[in-house]
């Protein structure tokens, strides 16, 4: 069922089975960096837009859409590192290890209660002892943290300030 709205905008009813918003979902925590609104309707029109470009080489000139990492690096123009100790690029096959590993999750667990955060959305590589005092990209030294906790971890090591 859909009804047109006075402000040009059309309101959508769905239902979905369990499963099916259980997909959803995890779609919405995997695209949070991609959609940081993270609206269903923004995470479906994302998807929608893929689809289309895949499908006929270009996006709906109409729609609402949330930039992928991809399009943004192509929007900026690209600075060639130069510096000895320049940070290593993590690949995707490390990435999907440490999610994994994770399952797909924020390792972060509270130092007094012992409880983790489950937090599925936006999702960040951490380096246990960060580059900057000599840690490297092997396994053992990453981590999967949520974007609160990777920045919370950076202000409590002095990394980030206000």
């Amino acid at each position: 069922m859909h009804k047109p709205q006075k402000n040009h905008s059309v309101r959508v009813e769905l239902t979905f089975t369990q499963e099916e918003y259980e997909i959803l979902q995890q779609t919405k925590s995997l695209l949070s960096h991609s959609c940081p609104q993270g609206s269903l309707s923004e995470v479906i029109v994302h998807l929608a837009n893929k689809l289309v470009k895949t499908k006929l080489g270009k996006t709906s000139p109409n729609s609402t859409q949330c930039n992928t990492e991809a399009e943004e690096k192509a929007k900026t123009p690209q600075k060639v590192k130069c510096q000895k100790n320049s940070r290593e690029f993590i690949s995707v096959r490390v990435r999907r290890i440490l999610l994994k590993k994770a399952h797909h999750c924020c390792e972060y667990v509270h130092p007094q209660t012992g409880v983790r955060c489950t937090s599925k959305y936006q999702l960040e590589i951490e380096h246990i002892k960060p580059v900057a005092f000599g840690g490297g990209n092997e396994l053992e030294n990453l981590m999967i943290l949520c974007r609160t906790h990777n920045l919370q971890a950076a202000e409590n090591l002095g990394l980030r300030s206000h």
